[in-house]
Order: C-alpha cells, then sequence, then structure tokens
C-alpha cells in the first residue's frame, strides 16, 4: 500500500512577492480504510468507524497558516515516539514522533 501525503509548495512559493501573510485555519477530517494511518498539523481529537470498512480521523482546528504548510498523510505507516522535555521550565514536556512505513 502506498504512502499519500501532500507538499503544496509551488516554485512560486518561494520567491518574494507571494502573499504568505494571507493565512486561515483549517479543520481537517480524513477518511481512510480501517488500520491505515492518518496523520495532519494538528493532533487527533476523534475518530469514528463506519461499517464499511472505513474510519474518519478528525482533527484539533490549526492555528492560521498559510496553505502550502498544510500535511495530509495517510498510509501503512509505524511509529516510535519518546517524550522530549520541554525547553521552558514549568511547562509540559512534548511527545515527538517519527513515522515510516513497516519495511523500513
Amino acid at each position: 500500500m502506498p504512502v499519500i501525503a501532500t507538499q503544496d509548495l509551488s516554485t512560486e512559493d518561494t520567491t518574494l512577492d507571494t502573499c504568505h501573510f494571507l493565512q486561515a485555519t483549517f479543520d481537517i477530517s480524513l477518511t481512510t480504510t480501517t488500520g491505515l494511518t492518518a496523520l495532519s498539523n494538528m493532533p487527533v481529537i476523534a475518530t469514528q468507524d463506519f461499517s464499511t470498512g472505513d474510519t474518519t480521523t478528525h482533527f484539533a482546528t490549526s492555528p492560521p497558516m498559510s496553505t502550502y504548510l498544510v500535511a495530509l498523510i495517510m498510509g501503512n505507516l509505524t511509529s516510535v515516539s519518546t517524550m522530549v522535555p520541554h525547553p521552558e521550565p514549568g511547562q509540559p514536556d512534548r511527545n515527538v514522533s517519527i513515522y515510516g512505513t513497516p519495511d523500513r
């Protein structure tokens, strides 16, 4: 099963005349075959399993950002995770995960 991902960055996005100051928030939901991993920029807030064998994954609303930063990823992925201390004292640790295909 292939991995499907977005990279919405045109060749013009690297020039100075693009409109990076235009930003929006995003409410993203991905529907995949049950068992596949769905990832986006924000944490998962809910999942719905359907009798069709599909799962819809709902993500938290993003902060304002340019459209080229929106990430949509789905596929047969595995991950390793670890907690990383926050650099500012008194702040909660952060969970950092790395995803890849099972054969890697």
